[in-house]
């Protein structure tokens, strides 16, 4: 194993790529993530207003890295308008709490690139989710895409250990609701899934009050999640 640094610089605190997306194809690998001021705090992390969501990428494997710009508008999402997807679609959800300086609806948007991060377009909107997010319910950028699937991770806005896994389908630019992974009390958040021949396995990471630290838990589906 070799370990490589994907961005490092003085005085600036960087994290949280599983909130802001990670893909490859073949030898290229992208990576999202937030960066601001360092900014020494009791607890929690340390970071300082402006937040900037950048990514950084690398087309030989992961051992060089450039840091780019996400060129992610800055509007509002329509309420009618559907995204455009392509089987070379990429989808970056984003959640109210780690907004970088983009737009991000109450409960949640996403948008999409067709070039590999490039260029994105967007925000959308949750067409046809509506009914699952019930307020103060909001989505999180914790996502994870399997085919036509997508684990969107939510939880009540600011209550800790409210979190649930929705599972949706996503065709045409819009969303039809599939299931939900729900622990039994505490955090189920960024979830990590894969195919093993025809069930769907999803890895999440868990926390519970009564529990002292956190663990890994693994789900099963063999109806199509």
């Amino acid at each position: 194993m070799k370990n490589v640094t994907v961005f490092k610089e003085a005085g600036i605190y960087a994290g949280w790529p599983a909130n802001h997306g990670a893909w490859q194809w073949g030898h290229e690998f992208l990576v999202g993530f937030m960066r601001g001021p360092f900014n020494l705090k009791n607890s929690m992390h340390h970071i300082g207003q402006p937040f900037e969501l950048v990514q950084s990428r690398s087309i030989d494997g992961g051992n060089t890295w450039s840091v780019e710009a996400t060129g992610i508008p800055l509007a509002p999402p329509s309420a009618n308008e559907k995204a455009t997807l392509t089987p070379n679609s990429i989808i970056k959800v984003r959640g109210v709490y780690d907004h970088g300086g983009d737009y991000v609806d109450e409960r949640g948007c996403f948008y999409a690139s067709e070039d590999r991060g490039a260029h994105w377009s967007g925000p959308y909107k949750f067409l046809g989710l509506e009914g699952q997010f019930h307020p103060p319910l909001g989505c999180t950028g914790r996502t994870r895409v399997l085919e036509d699937l997508v684990f969107l991770s939510s939880a009540d806005m600011n209550c800790w250990g409210t979190d649930e896994v929705l599972v949706a389908n996503l065709k045409d630019g819009a969303f039809k609701f599939v299931g939900a992974i729900a622990g039994y009390g505490g955090r189920i958040v960024m979830p990590a899934v894969a195919k093993v021949g025809d069930r769907i396995v999803a890895v999440c990471r868990r926390r519970n009050s009564a529990r002292n630290g956190g663990w890994v838990e693994a789900f099963g589906s063999d109806d199509g999640g």
